[in-house]
Formats: structure tokens, sequence, C-alpha cells
């Protein structure tokens, strides 16, 4: 089963959203996160979790009113997975909002040490997701979040490779002749 609370933000994003919807497994600690431009997106966060990362055994969430809306209630009763709710102002019970400390505190520290500013806050979240995602954990026999939650191994070729806010060139097929096709970009 997963867990998920809502993460808000100070400034917008670079695609206009201002707060962000985690999910964290319970048994295999993996993290996926989606932006939203307000809490009432929601409902789309969580049909985009279980299209991209399969159906959920349950859902652990507090007692928003976002989380307990008809549109969330009426998706888990389709993939048949049960609600678990924490008591209210008992936010400690749900095992998302722990791990909302370690990624604010992993994507703060990134921006800060590379001059990141503030408007790609949701993609330095994301890259860090990334990262812990790919770290193989004491507390899951050595094994990875990922490979505890799909059973499967994935590369970490593009960790080694690059790093967050490092400029790189890309190509951009839209440049009209003689422009170089060749940008750089971060």
């Amino acid at each position: 089963g997963y867990a998920t609370d809502t993460i808000f933000a100070n400034s917008k994003a670079h695609d206009g959203s201002t707060c962000a919807q985690i999910y964290v497994g319970v048994t295999s600690q993996f993290i996926s996160l989606e932006g939203m431009k307000a809490k009432s997106e929601m409902p789309r966060t969580l049909l985009n979790f279980v299209r991209c990362w399969g159906a959920m055994k349950f859902l652990w969430r507090d007692m928003a009113k976002e989380e307990d809306s008809a549109a969330v209630n009426d998706i888990l009763r389709s993939i048949q997975a049960p609600n678990r709710f924490s008591e209210p102002y008992n936010e400690h019970q749900n095992p998302a909002e722990r791990k909302i400390l370690d990624v604010k505190s992993g994507t703060r520290t990134v921006m800060d040490r590379t001059g990141t500013p503030a408007k790609w806050w949701l993609l330095c979240m994301m890259y860090v997701i990334y990262i812990l995602n790919h770290i193989a954990l004491a507390s899951l026999n050595w094994q990875t979040r990922f490979f505890k939650a799909f059973g499967i191994t994935r590369d970490i070729s593009p960790l080694l490779l690059y790093r967050w806010w490092e400029p790189v060139y890309y190509y951009d097929a839209d440049v009209p002749f003689p422009e170089s096709r060749e940008k750089l970009g971060r």
C-alpha cells in the first residue's frame, strides 16, 4: 500500500505548480511525486499514479477534503483499494509525512549548493526522489526502493554521468538554417 500527502511551496514552479502530491510505499518506501496548481488536482495525481505504477493495495491519507473527495473514493473503489486514515491532528501517523521532510531537506540542499533558482523546485524535488528511489537501504536488505516495489533493477548510469543543474547541450530541430541547432540548457 501507499501513503499520500500534499507538499506546499511558497513560489510557483516552472510549470505553474504551487504544490505537489507525494506517494510513498509503506513497505517498499518507493516515492512518486506530481506537481499541482491547486490541491483540488489530487484525484488526477492519484489516477496518474495508478496509470504509471499500477493499483495499490490501500491508500493511507489524512482527512484533508481533497484527499477524501468523491473522486478519490471512486478511483480507490474501482481498483479495490481500501482507505486508511490518520487520526485528526496526528499527522505523524501518516508515513508520507516523514518522507516529505527528507525530500524537502534533500531538495533544499541540492538547490542551495548548485544555485538553482526557486522556480525549479519541482524538478529538483523529482531529481532528489529519483536518487532516493535508486539508493540501496539497509532497512530493505540492501535493495533499492524501486526494486522492492517492482522487482526490477534499474540502470543508474544517468546518475553517474550527470548531476543536477549541470550545463548541457541539447538538440533543437526547430531552429531555422543557418543558426546552430545545438542549444545550451541545464
